[in-house]
């Protein structure tokens, strides 16, 4: 199996990811230091699981240039100025710097893209 794959532009992701949903409090930054120390590269989380503060503490004794992390913005947070403070706050819980991956986690019919 490839480690990461390639995108057109050159963009890596690593192939495998931990996907957190469901996890929560220390069982879930747990779960993530283990993966890490695993080999795991990329962390999947979302404002909808209630954890990117986990996320974020247990990512933080890790150098940041060596994960690729993924979050999630709700369905109803798709405006401008929604999309932006859900960023914003996602990057606040995590305290990093920067989202390597930002989905939409879920489509909203109402709103065109």
């Amino acid at each position: 199996m490839k480690s990461e794959l390639k995108s057109i532009d050159s963009c890596s992701v690593p192939a495998l990811g931990l996907g957190t949903w469901k996890l929560r409090g220390k069982e879930c930054e747990e779960t993530v230091r283990k993966a890490i120390d695993l080999g795991y590269r990329h962390i999947d989380t979302a404002i909808f699981y209630d954890n990117e503060e986990e996320v974020g503490k247990a990512i933080k004794d890790h150098s940041r240039e060596e994960l690729f992390v993924t979050t999630k913005v709700w369905k109803d947070k798709l405006h401008y100025e929604d999309f932006k403070r859900s960023a914003e706050g996602s990057l606040k819980r995590m305290d990093t710097d920067y989202i390597d991956l930002l989905l939409i986690h879920w489509p909203n019919p109402e709103i065109p893209l």
